[in-house]
């Protein structure tokens, strides 16, 4: 036998248990069927829903890639000032001062800076950024080999290595023809990082977060940038 429910149905014919357990789930679905017959169930959940982000709404998509591009071009610019810092401190006279704890000390704070900032580089959506941070990558692997001889290498992610030893044994010409001298490893890291520190800091004060003219092209860019040297 079927039972059409109506506005006037008493929906206590459906249940012969007149325990308040029947009562109260009779009372709920009274009240659930009144709010879906007034329309006031439809209105909660069009609310809810207005509330909620949309993946599809451009405006939360370019909000959101905002915030992600200021971090990570706040991040390039805080690694750019750490590892033109490390190359000062090296160049500080601390070769000559002896101190080999010391410099193995300031050597793997330097590379510690480049790893960071290549890392951020990585994530950025900056054309000039990447393009910068290409160049600095460029200009390692150039320098690969006087850089072995005072024991940095240079990993498959493009990140530096340190070991200890090879560079407590380095000599200090050979360690000043990597750090001091004039268009050394270390001079023209330090102005490469002041190159990224000024793209970033451009971006970020025009407020041209997410460079769009830069998506077609960023796969070839980071395919070179992080390409493996044999």
């Amino acid at each position: 036998m079927s039972i059409r429910i109506t506005p006037k149905t008493d929906y206590s014919s459906l249940f012969n248990n007149t325990s308040n357990d029947a009562n109260q789930i009779t009372s709920a679905l009274s009240s659930e069927y009144s709010s879906i017959k007034n329309g006031s169930y439809g209105k909660l959940l069009k609310a809810y829903y207005s509330k909620t982000p949309n993946a599809k709404s451009s405006e939360w998509v370019k909000k959101n890639a905002n915030v992600k591009d200021t971090k990570n071009l706040s991040e390039v610019k805080s690694s750019s000032v750490d590892l033109k810092q490390s190359v000062s401190v090296i160049n500080n006279k601390l070769i000559d001062s002896g101190d080999k704890d010391k410099l193995k000390t300031s050597v793997k704070e330097f590379a510690d800076s480049y790893n960071s900032l290549i890392k951020s580089a990585e994530n950025s959506s900056n054309s000039s950024i990447i393009k910068q941070a290409k160049s600095l990558t460029n200009n390692t692997y150039v320098n690969a080999d006087v850089l072995k001889g005072v024991g940095i290498t240079i990993n498959s992610d493009n990140t530096l290595s340190v070991d200890e030893k090879k560079l407590t044994a380095a000599s200090d010409s050979a360690l000043k023809s990597v750090f001091t001298n004039n268009g050394s490893f270390g001079d023209t890291t330090s102005s490469k990082a002041s190159l990224l520190y000024n793209s970033a800091n451009s971006a970020l004060t025009s407020g041209g977060f997410y460079d769009r003219s830069a998506n077609s092209s960023n796969n070839n860019l980071l395919g070179g940038l992080f390409e493996t040297y044999n």
